[in-house]
């Protein structure tokens, strides 16, 4: 199994360090519709993260997990409640202080692994700042659904627009791994509407417009997504193939030299 830094001794943590990679689960709490947890986006990238890292481990590698960074940047979700967030200066000094202190403790490779679509300018920020500034560590980001498209292309039963927040992709992971804090009778489907020709669609198709606006203003229920077409056995699917990429990165960041 992965090491799991919350459940080590210091001298476990300062010898793990010595095979050089650490992971670090970003995530979020914000309002996830009315059928979702707040904590989903922390719940779900820890959970891929810690199975990613035992089959890295069967592999021959040996990460360290650290526990998720549970708040992230989410300002656009406020005006519908359930949300913490930080300020921009607050997130990228917190990251920026997690990384340096897993780097003195003798890691040379860390791995930001994000599960929230606004905390990834401040992962590549900091990914970009300290591998310039840490000399002889590497610092790498990649936030997980970005591994999913092919899979999602694969198994989704909605078209675009049925998985962006909230909807149909996160649900059915929701289902697979958590499926007593998910409400489906509260679901609504709320399909996205492309701002313009240039914007997404959802997580996995559109243009390269980026716009951002709070959510009362894009969703009445806080759902952007078909989150009704979600099911188990489509979740299962996602969290295999997602947590095998997410291995396989594990292993490439571990060869860095």
């Amino acid at each position: 199994m992965s090491s799991y830094a919350l459940h080590m001794q210091r001298e476990a943590l300062s010898a793990a360090a010595e095979d050089g990679l650490a992971v670090l689960p970003v995530g979020s709490i914000e309002q996830h519709g009315h059928h979702l947890p707040v904590g989903t986006d922390s719940l779900l990238v820890e959970a891929i993260v810690r199975e990613a890292a035992d089959r890295a481990t069967a592999q021959g590698v040996e990460p360290a997990v650290f526990p998720t960074v549970w708040s992230g940047y989410s300002p656009h979700h406020t005006p519908l409640g359930g949300t913490v967030t930080l300020r921009k200066e607050t997130m990228l000094a917190l990251l920026e202080d997690i990384c340096t202190s897993i780097a003195d403790i003798g890691f040379d490779r860390i791995l930001m692994v994000n599960g929230h679509g606004g905390n990834k300018p401040f992962t590549s920020l900091i990914a970009g700042d300290l591998g310039i500034s840490l000399d002889g560590v590497d610092v790498a980001e990649i936030t997980y659904f970005s591994l999913a498209k092919e899979i999602a292309a694969e198994v989704r039963a909605g078209d675009a627009g049925s998985a962006y927040h909230a909807g149909e992709f996160e649900t059915a992971l929701m289902l697979y791994l958590y499926e007593e804090l998910v409400d489906l009778d509260a679901a609504v489907d709320d399909p996205v509407t492309p701002l313009t020709d240039f914007s997404p669609k959802d997580m996995f198709e559109g243009g390269p417009l980026g716009t951002r606006r709070t959510y009362d203003r894009l969703s009445e229920s806080g759902t952007r997504g078909e989150p009704t077409l979600a099911t188990i056995e489509t979740g299962e699917k996602l969290f295999d193939s997602i947590c095998d990429e997410l291995a396989a990165v594990l292993a490439a960041v571990d060869e860095l030299e």
